[in-house]
């Protein structure tokens, strides 16, 4: 029964992601129902969460998103570390005593954050409102609201507002907001 579950879930997964680029409104409100479902917490309506992003399965219930926030491309977001494993073997554990050694950590994205492409979100991540994750950037601990963070390992560049101010003039919109 679990595997026809697993598969059941599989194909209306797909399905879902048939929306993803067509209409990403429609795309994204169902998505989040699916994840909601499977015990991913929404703190209101996220904008978009791509398709391509991985939300770790094994600790759905750990991961929460905020209203307004935006998940790009290829994004992860991890709850668990099995690197724990490798070094418990190395301190002379038996592989069978440790094989499911593993952290679990939650993940929190405040409202109206931006994760770039392909960035990473380890466990134990929280993130504050109004924050831009940088494409690439690899993300543990704690990131203050307001603020830009690039990088492996992720550091804060600038405040978003100081981001917002330099980068007013570059903005493609369809009405003049300045």
């Amino acid at each position: 029964m679990r595997v026809i579950k697993k598969v059941l879930s599989r194909i209306h997964k797909k399905f879902i992601f048939l929306w993803d680029g067509i209409n990403n409104e429609k795309f994204t409100g169902k998505y989040v129902k699916f994840l909601s479902k499977r015990g991913v917490n929404f703190n209101g309506k996220p904008n978009y969460i791509c398709s391509s992003a991985y939300i770790d399965g094994t600790g759905y219930s750990l991961i929460t998103v905020g209203d307004k926030s935006i998940i790009s491309k290829d994004v992860v977001l991890l709850t668990h570390d099995f690197s724990i494993r490798t070094g418990l073997m190395s301190l002379g554990r038996e592989f069978d005593e440790v094989k499911n050694a593993h952290i679990e950590k939650e993940i929190v994205i405040g409202n109206n954050v931006f994760v770039g492409a392909r960035a990473m979100l380890l466990p134990g991540t929280t993130i504050g409102d109004n924050v831009i994750i940088g494409a690439g950037s690899v993300v543990k601990g704690n990131i203050p609201a307001d603020s830009v963070v690039i990088g492996n390992p992720a550091k804060i560049v600038c405040s978003l507002s100081e981001w917002a101010e330099r980068h007013k003039d570059d903005l493609f919109v369809d009405k003049k907001i300045f």
